[in-house]
């Protein structure tokens, strides 16, 4: 498979991805870093993309409107200059737009299911104009994820961009390439807080990636990569 996948994190220089840390991720302290791993994620993906709790709102459609409507299934190819993928094993996730404009870019969301999502669900995001993958049965089955976006959406490289779950999933799978660091110039300091990796299962773990580069930019942000 010629597709690519990198880890692609924004963190503390303790390792904490979300955090009490003032400023962060997009006061002045942390400005620099934020607008290096944004500029980073847009210049060499066209794919990026989080999993469900990331992208969780309380946003709710009535869905009692598509109860006569049957969805087409159909895996349609978006030609948007960025896509946003949700992976969504069970379709819990709305979107008022289908549209994400995070980082002043604007990406269409497609969102990444299994056949265990609920009819109404794909009618919903056919309504809405929001493409769709359905990868797997019962489960989310990273592989034809991964076959799909490259065959159907002509994606070469993906970004995941968390959360720690989903990350992990990924690695304890062996798809992950490369691993992509953005540091700012923060300690958190607490124990709870989320880090760029973790789950309750660590089957396949440890993991052990090469050191690619490291480079230092204005603002005391560091980009750190990996490879596998």
């Amino acid at each position: 498979m010629a597709m690519k996948v990198t880890v692609h994190m924004y963190q503390t220089i303790d390792g904490k991805i979300v955090t009490t840390l003032d400023n962060y991720p997009d006061g002045p302290l942390c400005e620099e870093a934020g607008n290096l791993y944004d500029d980073y994620t847009f210049g060499n993906f066209r794919a990026w993309g989080c999993g469900r709790e990331t992208f969780k709102s309380d946003y709710r459609p009535d869905l009692s409107v598509y109860d006569d409507v049957m969805p087409k299934y159909e895996e349609i190819s978006a030609e948007d200059e960025y896509l946003c993928i949700a992976i969504d094993r069970y379709g819990k996730n709305f979107y008022e737009t289908p549209y994400n404009d995070y980082g002043g870019r604007k990406s269409r969301y497609v969102v990444a299911t299994t056949k265990k999502a609920n009819r109404r669900y794909f009618a919903y995001l056919e309504a809405m104009g929001i493409p769709y993958l359905i990868c797997g049965e019962e489960d989310f089955d990273i592989a034809l994820f991964l076959e799909k976006l490259e065959r159907i959406h002509k994606v070469d490289s993906f970004a995941l961009c968390g959360g720690p779950a989903i990350n992990a999933e990924f690695l304890r799978k062996g798809f992950v390439d490369r691993i992509s660091l953005v540091i700012c110039p923060g300690v958190q300091g607490g124990r709870k807080e989320l880090t760029a990796v973790g789950g309750d299962n660590a089957e396949g773990f440890p993991a052990y990636f090469h050191l690619e580069e490291v480079k230092t930019y204005p603002g005391d942000s560091i980009h750190i990569l990996y490879r596998k």
